[in-house]
Parts: C-alpha cells; sequence; structure tokens
C-alpha cells in the first residue's frame, strides 16, 4: 500500500528538484521538437521555391538598378553573396521570427484564465477547467 504524504517544500526547493528538472525538459524537449520540426519542414518545403525565386527576381531588379547607372548587370552567383541579397533574405527572416515571437508570447500572456486547457498551478490533471 502507497501512503502518500504532502509536504510544503520551498519554491527554490521545488526549482531545484528533479522533479521539476525532468518535467520542464520534457516539456520543453516536445515544444522544441515541434518548431524544430515545422521551421525545418517550413524552410525545405515551402522556402526552397521562394528562395531561388527571391533571388532569380532579386537579380534581375538589382541588374536594372545597375544598368541605369550604366554598370555591368552581376551574374546570379555573384547577386546571392552580394549584401543587396542578404539585405532582403535577412530582412523577410526578421519579420517572420517577430512573428513567430509575438505569437509565442501573447499565447502565453493572453491564456484565458479558467479556461478548459488550464488549471490551478499544482492542481491535479483531473482538475483541468475548475477556478481554484
Amino acid at each position: 500500500m502507497l501512503v502518500e504524504t504532502s509536504k510544503a517544500i520551498s519554491i527554490f526547493d521545488y526549482v531545484a528538484s528533479s522533479s521539476f528538472a525532468v518535467d520542464v525538459s520534457e516539456n520543453w524537449q516536445s515544444e522544441y521538437l515541434q518548431f524544430f520540426l515545422f521551421i525545418m519542414l517550413t524552410v525545405w518545403l515551402v522556402q526552397r521555391g521562394s528562395w531561388l525565386a527571391q533571388s532569380a527576381a532579386g537579380q534581375a531588379a538589382y541588374n536594372s538598378e545597375r544598368l541605369q547607372d550604366l554598370r555591368d548587370p552581376v551574374a546570379w552567383g555573384t547577386y546571392v553573396t552580394s549584401a543587396d541579397f542578404w539585405n532582403r533574405s535577412l530582412q523577410n527572416w526578421q519579420s517572420e521570427l517577430l512573428a513567430v515571437l509575438s505569437m509565442v508570447v501573447l499565447s502565453i500572456y493572453l491564456r484565458q484564465r479558467g479556461s478548459p486547457e488550464s488549471k490551478p498551478v499544482g492542481a491535479p490533471h483531473t482538475a483541468t477547467g475548475v477556478e481554484s
């Protein structure tokens, strides 16, 4: 027969415990794995075509500007190593990462109290959706 004893511990002792570490690391592992797979699959499946299209269209626009200034056009390989290409790419990536970051922060901050997906900290799983 298992006898459960509840002993109050400090927040520091709880955060330093293996119980806390295993629960947090398990949660983070699944979340980071999910985001990693989402990002990698998005980059591999969707952005491959977008990246190539951006480089070709960017090269055409860049060369058009160079011709207006009476300068020689550059080859595709030269363009994808240029500051213009990387400036455009990093601006796009920055906006995507900012969107994901804001989505994560807002989903944490705007979490509804008492929603079916929420429960008071430390409450048993059966108490989900019950106000404390």
